[in-house]
């Protein structure tokens, strides 16, 4: 059970991870994660009430910039992501052996790889793609989110290659988050049981600062143009690789 002090240092985590995904799109969890942990939260309810404020945010930001959302690719995505997440949870289950730290570490270093790949083929949104990348940044953004919590990975990286505007990329975030984190929790309930109902009362608790946070977020990132969001999203999947990287070597 968490205590009040450690409540409110969650909440305030909480805000400024929400006007942080507010205002670029993702990267809730890179944030409130860790430094719920180091308030006091122990790792599954960290996570837990990290998905209950992103799953809240998203949803106001969703309704926010519903004249954004690219709907069908939306729901696509969602229908594909959510089973791939149970595909992830079930390898998870199989490398519980296996330190895990070491399987994000890979990940972490494909994500540079992919990012240094996009950097080099300038694919800039200055042409539309193939359905089949969709489906694999789908497919790998389920299995991810649900092994490693780094589902958001590709959907980024391929929407970064889309002729969207920053509005229509961020929308497609939100909305992707706003369907499928509900499934994340359920799986993690599951797993944990009692403690992620703690989590995610504490996510509920924060739910009005999370908005405030969000709806400010949102302002903020509106006045973005594309290539700032894409300077700020490279960097900010660069951050997560190499916190992914080096979360080996403080193991």
């Amino acid at each position: 059970m968490l205590n009040l002090s450690t409540i409110i240092l969650g909440a305030i985590v909480m805000t400024a991870g929400s006007i942080l995904q507010g205002a670029v799109g993702f990267g809730y969890g890179l944030m409130a994660v860790p430094l719920l942990m180091a308030a006091g939260f122990s790792a599954e309810v960290a996570v837990a009430t990290m998905c209950t404020g992103a799953m809240i945010q998203s949803a106001a930001a969703t309704y926010a910039l519903r004249n954004h959302v690219p709907v069908r690719t939306a729901i696509w995505g969602t229908v594909v992501r959510a089973p791939f997440m149970l595909f992830g949870v079930l390898v998870l289950t199989k490398l519980v052996l296996f330190p895990i730290a070491y399987v994000r570490c890979g990940v972490g270093v494909l994500v540079l790889i992919l990012l240094f790949l996009q950097v080099v083929m300038v694919t800039d949104g200055d042409r539309d793609l193939s359905p089949a990348w969709a489906g694999i940044a789908f497919v790998c953004s389920g299995v991810l989110a649900g092994m490693v919590g780094m589902g958001g990975v590709p959907l980024v990286l391929w929407a970064m290659a889309k002729p969207w505007t920053s509005l229509q990329m961020r929308a497609f975030f939100f909305a992707s988050f706003a369907t499928t984190t509900p499934v994340l929790l359920i799986l993690l309930g599951a797993t944990f049981g009692a403690p992620v109902g703690w989590g995610i009362l504490a996510g509920l608790a924060s739910a009005p600062l999370v908005y405030l946070g969000g709806t400010i977020g949102v302002c903020v990132g509106n006045r973005f143009s594309r290539l700032l969001l894409r300077r700020l999203v490279f960097g900010l999947l660069t951050l997560i690789a190499l916190n992914s990287i080096w979360s080996v070597w403080v193991r």
